[in-house]
């Protein structure tokens, strides 16, 4: 998995340019010109054939675990038809920042011949023509290219939704929070990823590349889609060959995996009788709507298994994982996650007063309760009345 940071202008390989020297027009000796140094006979044309990483640049991220990145190429060279392979990177020089070595800037002429370890910033590389033998460079500029490192990393990420899932594409919104250390907590604030899901891939199964901020050694990594799971965290590994971070949200969290379990509708941190509420309530207004849903924008949507509707099928994911919380916080102690204590039943009027009235459109029995019972005549067949037009779009953009 690639991002467009990290994909750079170009590929790192070799161009070569050729420049062609008139050297019946040019003096035989002075700065940079090529002359008769080594007692070759005067040709109307001299070419010289440059191979370096320009025209262009490079951009990259840096690497997991560090403020800097390895980036390389083939070391650079030149030919020149009248006096052979010529020392180009002697020719060249590297400026950071746009400040020089001379004004104080870093000395990246290291860097030049075949790249290295790149501190963040920009780098400008200038190569000027090769003279001969213990001759000074030349004026003209024969190649030039740049290096970008950001002030970011890559973090790839595999995620799996609690099955039973459908098997065409759909996307859904992911949200991750990363931690480096919980004593004291040094941890970002979530963000989010639009993620398409099945498709290519296993169903269920999705991926993404996202970038997060460097200098920490970031250890641990929280996801969840909050418009229908709890929280899983996994740890993060910095990959010593991709050198970004890697971590998987997969296999069953009752083992060791971490998947995204499904049937959380209000963003909190607990599957519970109002997800069971909310499930009915779009059942009545809203039964088709579709399968997709992304970081844009957040409201309630009950069709977990991605086919587009709202069915017994999506209901089954509320059934199954009735009472479950967050799973495996990166911080138990203050950080994301907890225990809290999910709810079997609540009153039509606490519903009126928490501005969730809609809901009781769930109250199959019509005691003025909804609860379990109501859950087990959902399974028996009993469907809600016709629906009021309530509308269900009170989740929060971000729980907890």
């Amino acid at each position: 998995m690639k991002t467009s940071i990290e994909s750079g202008l170009f590929a790192c390989c070799l161009v070569g340019v050729r420049v062609a020297l008139s050297l019946a027009q040019a003096p035989d000796t002075g700065p940079g010109q090529v002359g008769d140094a080594f007692n070759r006979p005067k040709r109307n044309n001299c070419e010289l054939t440059v191979s370096c990483p320009g025209p262009g640049g490079i951009q990259h991220n840096t690497d997991c675990d560090s403020t800097a990145a390895v980036v390389s190429w083939p070391p650079i060279s030149a030919i020149d038809t009248c006096l052979g392979p010529v020392e180009l990177a002697d020719c060249c020089t590297c400026v950071h920042n746009g400040v020089p070595p001379s004004m104080g800037g870093y000395n990246c002429d290291h860097l030049t011949s075949s790249g290295g370890n790149f501190p963040q910033g920009h780098y400008d590389f200038t190569c000027h023509r090769p003279g001969a033998e213990g001759s000074p460079c030349g004026a003209e500029v024969v190649c030039t290219w740049f290096v970008d490192i950001s002030n970011q990393t890559t973090m790839d990420v595999e995620v799996q939704l609690s099955p039973i899932v459908f098997g065409e594409e759909f996307t859904r919104c992911v949200c991750f929070e990363i931690f480096a250390s919980c004593v004291p907590e040094v941890s970002e604030d979530g963000f989010c990823e639009t993620i398409t899901f099945g498709g290519p891939l296993f169903n269920g199964h999705g991926e993404a590349s996202v970038k997060i901020p460097t200098g920490f050694n970031w250890t641990c990594i929280t996801a969840w889609d909050p418009q229908h799971s709890l929280k899983s965290a996994d740890f993060a590994d910095c990959s010593a060959v991709s050198r970004r971070y890697e971590v998987v949200f997969k296999g069953d969290p009752s083992g060791v995996g971490a998947w995204l379990i499904q049937g959380n509708l209000n963003g909190d941190a607990v599957i519970d009788i109002l997800d069971f509420g909310l499930f009915l309530a779009q059942y009545n207004n809203n039964s088709s709507p579709g399968p997709d849903t992304t970081c844009d924008v957040f409201h309630t949507h009950a069709d977990f298994n991605g086919d587009g509707f709202v069915t017994v099928a999506d209901f089954t994911f509320i059934q199954r994982n009735f009472l479950e919380d967050d799973k495996d916080s990166c911080c138990p102690d203050g950080g994301s996650g907890g225990s809290p204590q999910g709810r079997t039943e609540i009153s039509a009027q606490e519903l009126h007063e928490l501005g969730l009235g809609e809901l009781i459109v769930a109250d199959l029995n019509a005691d003025q309760r909804l609860n379990t019972l109501d859950m087990t005549l959902y399974l028996e067949g009993v469907r809600p009345g016709a629906s009021k037009g309530a509308q269900t779009s009170h989740l929060r953009r971000f729980r907890r």
